[in-house]
């Protein structure tokens, strides 16, 4: 039911562990996939060894996700081809993906490197051309991915010399990213991978007045990842979608199935996890499994293609979307009347929502904008809704006629 296809390799679960701290060796590989994930990224791999993973501390707890100071392998190619050789030997039926960096300039070593994976067992290539912090200065990382010509070069040389599907591997910081992924696919690329972390600055102590993480009292810009990038995330991957025919591998913030079906609906065909696996371990893979397998079954899926992009037709540009004025519906039966909704309208919203003697909110259509703001700020699930009260031109909006019979039913507070 979860099985899948992906750069042509055939796949348990659309679930694979993303280039990180997960996958730093093979031993790390190794043991995720005894634990049932699908298939690996590896840590980026450069022809030398990164000195930039030796920093400490280099992580920091951001808004449910992480803000990591951390670069590329520790560890350089010889020591991963003897790694991508051993792991594909222990699981030559899981997908093997290796990723790999290098300067823009120097396309001899991005296709040496892609060879040399690509004999040492790896089942495709992930071309890191969006890393976002540390190595942008080298002309590596997104300082490839923000140029669609610079982009061209390297996915030309790599596709050219490796006999390996090659996945891009793009970030949210880019002015068009369907641009930059369009000319990754005319240059022979089979699929993306998105998103890279983003840009960030990790929490600050405004007691002590540093910047985590921090070494010697100071820090850098590092990469954003899990929760707080997953909308960027869902936006970058359907923007890929609808714009070029090319696979893609949805990245940022799967922390549950839901995250992971999210993902899907909007056009990935696989899912990679990295922030999820650093919080939960690998054994979050069981949990993944099983939800997404539950949810199809009880939606009667035959399988993932029947769920692959269903919602893409559902994003459209924003002067395709239908002008509508609707107002809130608010059970009283539900109703906390703990003010919250008045509050937001009052100051934030058209001032629609007043207070009756019993505390219950009463909505005036006639200044109501329809924004749902108090929706939104309401704690209590089901609580408000928001009910079409006509079609009005964004002209007419919020005034116009309203039936008396419209002005008891929303304002009434029933």
């Amino acid at each position: 039911m979860l099985s899948t296809e992906f750069c042509g390799f055939a796949l348990t679960s659309p679930f694979l562990l993303a280039s990180g701290p997960a996958t730093r060796d093979a031993g790390h590989i190794v043991r995720g996939l005894e634990a049932g994930w699908a298939g690996a990224v590896t840590k980026t791999i450069s022809l030398e060894p990164s000195s930039g993973i030796r920093l400490s501390p280099r992580f920091a707890n951001v808004c449910g996700g992480f803000l990591n100071l951390e670069l590329l392998s520790d560890r350089g190619l010889d020591a991963w081809l003897a790694d991508l050789e051993e792991i594909k030997r222990s699981f030559p039926d899981r997908l093997l993906v290796a990723s790999i960096a290098a300067p823009a300039y120097k396309l001899g070593d991005w296709k040496m490197m892609s060879e040399a994976c690509a004999r040492a067992g790896a089942d495709a290539l992930e071309l890191n051309l969006s890393c976002p912090h540390g190595i942008s200065s080298n002309d590596m990382g997104i300082t490839i991915g923000q140029s669609p010509e610079l982009t061209r070069e390297v996915t030309g040389a790599v596709c050219e010399a490796a006999d390996v599907p090659v996945m891009v591997k793009l970030g949210s910081n880019v002015g068009d990213v369907a641009t930059v992924a369009a000319v990754a696919e005319r240059a022979g690329a089979a699929s993306v991978s998105a998103i890279n972390t983003v840009p960030g600055l990790g929490e600050i102590d405004i007691e002590n007045l540093m910047i985590a993480p921090s070494i010697d009292g100071l820090t850098s810009t590092g990469g954003l990842s899990g929760a707080p990038v997953k909308p960027i995330a869902l936006r970058v991957v359907a923007d890929v979608r609808k714009a070029t025919s090319l696979e893609v591998s949805g990245i940022g913030g799967i922390m549950t199935w839901q995250d992971a079906c999210e993902f899907i609906l909007v056009g990935a065909r696989t899912v990679q996890v990295c922030t999820g696996v650093m919080l939960k371990g690998f054994g979050l893979i069981d949990d993944l499994k099983r939800g997404l397998a539950d949810y199809m079954v009880r939606k009667r899926l035959a399988g993932l293609r029947a769920v692959e992009g269903r919602l893409l037709e559902s994003i459209v540009t924003y002067g395709e979307l239908r002008m509508t004025r609707s107002a809130p519906r608010i059970r009283t039966d539900l109703c906390r009347r703990d003010d919250l909704c008045y509050i937001s309208c009052r100051d934030a919203g058209g001032n629609a929502i007043s207070l009756g003697p019993d505390r219950y909110p009463i909505v005036d259509v006639d200044k109501c904008l329809g924004c749902s703001l108090c929706m939104q700020v309401c704690p209590s699930p089901g609580c408000i809704t928001m009910e079409e009260i006509g079609g009005e031109a964004a002209g007419d909006l919020p005034g116009g006629d309203l039936r008396e019979n419209e002005r008891e039913h929303y304002g009434s507070g029933d």
